[in-house]
């Protein structure tokens, strides 16, 4: 995907420029599909997905967004500490404790029922693969709760990209750079995602936190979130990348 913005100081008519390619294959049914809403004193458009809501990527009659992917690490395999003298647990920092189970049944059709048994931890699911022979669990952001909502609905309230940087600051879901512009010619970029911060390692491998000392400690939150408004190169692009340094949280 790529998006860019160019302020209204760059062009001949003041007005600011914003384009956006989600950059995903056409289908039929296709994924995306262009809708225009017009309820109470709002008016939104842009493209959406079925079954959600509101517009996913668009503009409302004062500003306009678009989104790539944030290259962002959101997800810790979490190694888990088992032995043979503690059957169905494993160890926490307040000691042992037993994995939550249940059953599913998967229903094939033609063919016999699916069951399967799986198992839940203080830090996530249990992956069904091992990591180098140790079991691991699943830390990520998208089974967190909080960590998806529906807060790209209000922007349908924005009103200038400032407003719409703290609107799409406090929205949960998949991590975008976001870029923006509005009527006034100004232009603005911002990330929207919940973002783990992580105490006590990188993530960069897997470890064990059964001794405490590792953990997630929420989210960054949203008014931390790094934000750009009317550079002073008159413009804003990005692709699919991480648009800080490694010094970022």
């Amino acid at each position: 995907s790529n998006n860019w913005v160019v302020a209204g100081s760059k062009t001949a008519d003041g007005r600011a420029i914003l384009a956006n390619d989600m950059h995903l294959a056409l289908g039929v049914p296709n994924i995306w599909y262009r809708s225009d809403l017009q309820y109470q004193d709002k008016h939104i458009y842009g493209v959406t997905l079925p079954g959600v809501p509101g517009v996913i990527v668009g503009a409302n009659d004062h500003v306009a967004w678009g989104f790539t992917n944030v290259t962002a690490d959101l997800l810790d395999l979490v190694e888990l500490e088992t032995d043979a003298d503690h059957p169905n647990a494993y160890r926490t920092s307040q000691g042992w404790r037993t994995f939550d189970q249940h059953d599913e049944t998967i229903r094939v059709r033609g063919e016999t029922d699916v069951s399967i048994r799986l198992q839940n931890t203080i830090w996530g699911p249990v992956s069904d693969q091992p990591l180098l022979n140790r079991p691991v669990a699943i830390q990520w952001t998208a089974l967190e709760r909080y960590g998806v909502d529906m807060g790209l609905l209000d922007m349908d309230a924005a009103k200038d990209v400032k407003q719409a940087t703290a609107i799409i600051n406090q929205a949960g879901g998949p991590p975008q750079n976001v870029v923006f512009a509005d009527r006034q010619g100004h232009i603005g970029w911002t990330y929207m995602g919940r973002f783990p911060r992580r105490a006590g390692f990188d993530g960069l491998v897997s470890r064990s936190w059964a001794d405490g000392t590792s953990a997630w400690q929420g989210f960054i939150p949203g008014e931390e979130l790094p934000r750009l408004y009317d550079p002073s190169a008159g413009f804003i692009t990005t692709a699919n990348n991480r648009t800080l340094g490694s010094e970022y949280p």
